[in-house]
């Protein structure tokens, strides 16, 4: 069985973004969901209190969630993404007072039937979260360029809030399959873009993933 592409958006250029990668996921033949990243606990992970678990690096996930994520205005995550980058940000926070970890893990409940019932001794950790980040902003919305209306900005210099959702999510234990993209959709490359991203990265790191 094809294991599937969970996909969150957060932004609503964002769900039109996911909605393109969907379709093209679709024409490839791979199952996928779409989740509003609002709710991401819907899509089956969770960040989990991990302080107490034995050092060992649990499985990871045979799915994968693609996190669509919208850079706004003044380099802020659009509103769509605030909640899941909020409780990132705070699962990373450390101080002598909370020395707590958190993790981002499954949370099936197909998963947690299974660690309720068995022995202790055959009793497993929830698995870690595999994932990449599409990270969609607009360079037209950014001050500098209303300014100068100037084509000199590159897609990295919108994509905050996506650069700081991939960072985050991997050090929350998450296994990125593949290279983040960058979007600039001011360009009108969005759709063409999605394709190449998932014919020569997304789906071949899958294949690799799939095959370990």
């Amino acid at each position: 069985m094809v294991p599937e592409i969970r996909v969150l958006h957060g932004g609503d250029i964002a769900r039109e973004v996911a909605q393109g990668l969907v379709s093209c996921l679709a024409s490839r033949a791979r199952p996928t969901r779409v989740f509003e990243m609002a709710d991401y606990l819907t899509s089956g992970f969770d960040l989990v209190d991990v302080s107490e678990a034995p050092e060992t690096s649990p499985e990871t996930t045979s799915h994968a969630y693609v996190l669509v994520v919208e850079t706004a205005e003044f380099e802020n995550p659009a509103d769509g993404a605030v909640t899941l980058l909020r409780d990132l940000l705070a699962a990373n926070k450390k101080s002598k007072t909370t020395p707590r970890r958190w993790e981002v893990r499954s949370v099936e409940t197909s998963d947690a039937t299974k660690r309720e019932t068995a022995s202790p001794q055959t009793r497993t950790e929830p698995r870690r979260a595999r994932f990449a980040v599409v990270a969609v902003g607009d360079t037209d919305v950014m001050a500098e360029r209303a300014a100068f209306r100037s084509k000199q900005n590159c897609a990295s210099d919108c994509n905050q809030a996506g650069q700081l959702a991939d960072r985050l999510f991997a050090a929350c234990g998450g296994v990125r399959i593949a290279p983040r993209l960058e979007m600039d959709v001011s360009r009108d490359a969005a759709e063409a873009q999605t394709k190449e991203w998932v014919d020569r990265t997304l789906l071949p790191a899958m294949s690799r993933a799939e095959a370990e």
